[in-house]
């Protein structure tokens, strides 16, 4: 299955990209910051959990400073919500495996449905024949595989 990211683009999205870009060059321009438009990605985190222990994150060590816990899907879509007409590309992991979040394939059929880019990256060890056929059904647009090697 091959991606078009223009496909993503829509009207509001190109507009906000040119107030992004002219508000950028204005910056440089009066060497002061001028700030047009939102954001156009974004980075959610379905959870902060891992069930690795990597030595250099926080999350593997048990360091993190923040609660631990799992993003609700009515949570997910209320963001996806306020940023869909401006945003195309949501980043589904930081410091946690986005699986260990049972609403995940959820998050990516809804973010879909809303015309989102979604990129997701997993270590791999909690994919298993069940949610592989439901991985297939609600696909990310972008699968990163990290693997730690022992």
């Amino acid at each position: 299955m091959e991606i078009n990211l223009l496909d993503y683009f829509t009207f509001k999205r190109f507009t906000n990209a040119v107030k992004i870009v002219t508000s950028y060059q204005i910056s440089r321009i009066v060497n002061k910051p001028v700030v047009w438009g939102m954001p156009m990605s974004f980075s959610i985190e379905p959870t902060n959990r891992c069930n690795l222990e990597c030595p250099e994150c926080p999350s593997g060590l048990g360091a993190l400073t923040r609660e631990l816990g799992l993003l609700s899907f009515e949570n997910f879509k209320n963001w996806i919500d306020q940023i869909k007409t401006t945003g195309f590309y949501v980043q589904l992991y930081f410091q946690g495996e986005p699986f260990i979040n049972k609403d995940l394939p959820k998050m990516l059929n809804y973010a879909r449905e809303q015309n989102v880019y979604t990129s997701i990256s997993t270590n791999g060890l909690l994919l298993n024949e069940k949610n592989i056929d439901t991985l297939l059904e609600n696909p990310p647009d972008k699968l990163i595989f990290f693997y730690r090697w022992a």
